[in-house]
């Protein structure tokens, strides 16, 4: 049943949510019309630029030229850097924090008595293994000769004079064995860590490939696109059901940066006090997700799918239905991570209300709310469950607790953070000032050239008409007979005008504005395989100078790629922390690493999953790989090492050195090496026991 009064007492918070989301939108206005600026020299068509929308932004009067023409410079940033920057999923691997092992000197253990003690752990050893061969009995010998049995271990050292004193004998023995239990408890956890930092990688680096739409690689790369091109781009991490099936994965899929909204008071992301995903879905997908009866929230719908629209142009009714707003099967809805509580404590919300009060202090600080316009109620929090017994707080939480981490749901790439601003600056946006000149020149180059290569003929009037009719025939050879011109030189009767050619310094100043534009965006003529500046260098050195400097920009712009899918990654392993049992696991890692991973991973402390593990990726394993470079060193390698390795298997029997310098070679040059890895060679034949010598007899 529905409950009128709960709608009551949550439509301020709803109300007042809406009012801060539509400030956090105008906090971010500018930063959205960058990106829109920027998108649109992206992907619009090349009259985009001269539309009456734009252009009134810059002059005023119609100043539209006959050729427009847009330089897709845009285009140019995102085919150079994306490839460079994520060519593929890159390497994760997760290790435990090392702990630090302490000397037995800190428990107050004498150097003398570890000596002593260890001199006995030998000998107790010694005495085993001899205890052992006697049990066995004496080895064969040859015929006529005596057993021969080997002598007893020799006995330990007698005390040092420093332990001889009973009392200081018991300290030292209670403090090595206090040393030994915790050096043994400490090698259980290390191994435990192992364990699940094993688990844990394996699992990392099987979802990349199993996300939905495409895997982590093309969520990936239209994330750094749109970073490019907006200066921001996002991947949100959740647990993933696939379909037909109860199985279980988290992804981090890609969600446009028009989409995020944050804290309007903030200065950083990470200063926010809370974020906002903007959602549009079908009201029926918004019904299943938040556990509605069917068509309960029709009647909160706010558009029209192009779906539905399409499906209604045979329906006679269709025109009288849209206008009343029937047609509508789309919601428009906001996900919000908040740090500072369900929303009773924003302003414009009545702080002193009771009802408010008791919200605030049933939910606490940290709250996941959905709401919509024009919907009285937070959408996971049905108004039918209100004044039920059960868990209120539960359908407020983070489904994952991302804040004990410090983190938000999402992870963000940026290239270029704005000081006091939690929004980034565009890769892009430097140059939109040069791009719109060179955009303007260019068209006006296209509109002279084509003015100036205009045949314009002045013909004598007289002869107008024989001429003109001559002239439009369009043949290649022409007898033409002038009449009335008697005395007249031809060049009198017809002349052909010439337009002014295009001066060379409009061409120079083109060049300028191009080069600053490389400047401010690093679309270097490196980048594209051409000589810098045109010209050839004449040296290694300045070769190498040049190839420094053009680094400089994709090196930093990898960094944050890396930084950012180490982010991703640290969060995928907490969602999988929260939502992946044994089942889920079970067809990747086996059934009995599923058990294993129930008990070190889902049965533990999230921190244990969290903060006593290191997350990183491999560095330069996202990027595309340079094959020359590869080729050239596997080659340089195998010249040098490989005589230093095969001496070393053929001494010692161990071939992973030279198999490992075998493996990079092929993978370098693209060759299987199935096949030319080296084998162990054979333990060499056991020789034959030696009897002793015979022993002769006195005569």
């Amino acid at each position: 049943m529905r409950d009128d009064g709960a709608d009551s007492r949550l439509q301020p918070i709803v109300t007042g949510w809406l009012a801060v989301i539509e400030q956090a939108r105008l906090a971010k206005k500018e930063f959205q019309e960058d990106a829109d600026e920027c998108l649109n020299f992206f992907s619009k068509s090349s009259e985009w630029m001269w539309s009456d929308k734009n252009t009134r932004k810059f002059w005023t009067g119609d100043m539209k030229p006959k050729f427009m023409m847009t330089v897709n410079k845009a285009f140019e940033l995102v085919a150079l850097f994306g490839p460079l920057l994520y060519h593929d999923n890159p390497i994760r691997t997760v290790t435990p924090r090392k702990l630090t092992q302490f000397p037995p000197e800190l428990y107050g253990i004498t150097p003398e008595f570890l000596q002593y003690q260890q001199a006995g752990e030998q000998y107790q050893q010694a005495m085993m293994q001899y205890e052992q061969t006697m049990a066995m009995g004496p080895p064969p010998q040859a015929e006529g000769q005596p057993p021969m049995m080997p002598p007893p271990p020799p006995m330990p050292p007698m005390l040092p004079p420093s332990l001889q004193d009973p009392m200081q004998m018991q300290m030292q023995q209670q403090a090595f064995a206090m040393y030994q239990e915790q050096s043994k408890a400490q090698q259980d956890v290390a191994m435990q860590d192992g364990f699940r930092a094993d688990l844990i990688s394996q699992y990392l680096n099987y979802t990349p490939n199993e996300m939905p739409g495409g895997g982590l690689r093309l969520h990936a790369q239209r994330a750094i696109n749109e970073a490019l091109l907006t200066g921001r781009g996002v991947l949100w991490t959740q647990p993933h059901t696939m379909p037909g099936s109860q199985t279980r994965i988290i992804v981090s899929e890609f969600d446009s940066v028009a989409n995020l909204l944050l804290d309007p008071d903030a200065t950083s992301v990470e200063d926010a006090k809370f974020i906002v995903r903007k959602c549009v879905h079908p009201y029926w997908q918004v019904e299943d997700d938040y556990g509605y009866e069917r068509d309960e929230l029709k009647n909160y719908t706010h558009l029209e799918s192009q779906t539905n629209q399409g499906f209604l142009q045979t329906d006679p009714n269709s025109k009288n239905e849209r206008a009343n707003g029937q047609t509508n099967d789309l919601i428009v809805y906001y996900k919000i991570w908040s740090k500072m509580g369900c929303g009773a404590r924003l302003s414009g919300v009545d702080k002193q209300s009771e009802n408010n009060q008791q919200l605030d202090q049933v939910f606490g600080d940290y709250c996941y709310i959905v709401v919509a316009p024009g919907i009285p109620f937070p959408l996971n929090l049905a108004p039918h469950k209100i004044g039920m017994d059960e868990d209120l707080a539960s359908k407020l939480a983070w489904e994952v607790p991302y804040y004990a981490d410090e983190r938000w749901p999402c992870s963000i790439l940026d290239f270029y953070s704005e000081p006091n601003s939690a929004w980034p600056k565009s890769p892009l946006a430097p140059g939109l000032g040069w791009l719109k000149f060179i955009n303007v020149m260019m068209s006006a180059l296209a509109n002279k050239i084509w003015t100036t290569q205009r045949t314009i003929i002045g013909v004598k009037k007289s002869a107008g008409g024989n001429v003109k009719s001559t002239m439009e025939t369009g043949r290649d050879l022409t007898v033409l007979e002038l009449d009335g011109v008697d005395g007249d030189r031809l060049d009198q009767v017809v002349s052909f005008l010439q337009a002014p050619n295009v001066q060379s310094d409009v061409w120079t100043i083109l060049d300028a504005a191009m080069e600053e534009f490389k400047k401010v965006t690093g679309l270097s003529d490196l980048l594209h395989g051409l000589p810098a500046g045109g010209s050839q260098s004449r040296s290694a050195a300045d070769a190498q100078a040049k190839q420094q400097g053009v680094n400089i920009r994709p090196d930093y712009m990898a960094k944050q790629v890396e930084a950012w899918a180490t982010e991703q990654a640290r969060k995928e392993a907490m969602c999988a922390r929260w939502f992946i049992e044994a089942m889920d696991v079970e067809p990747v890692l086996g059934p009995q690493a599923a058990q294993v991973w129930q008990a070190l991973v889902v049965d533990q402390d999230v921190n244990k999953v969290v903060r006593e593990m290191e997350y990183r990726v491999e560095s330069g394993s996202a990027r595309k790989p340079n094959r020359d470079r590869l080729i050239g060193n596997s080659q340089q390698s195998m010249q040098i090492l490989s005589p230093l390795t095969f001496q070393y298997m053929m001494a010692t029997g161990n071939p992973g050195p030279m198999n490992a310098l075998v493996e990079d070679f092929c993978e370098a040059n693209d060759i299987d090496s199935n096949g030319l890895m080296f084998a162990p060679p054979p333990p060499p034949p056991v020789a034959p026991p030696q009897a002793p010598p015979a022993k002769t007899e006195a005569a």
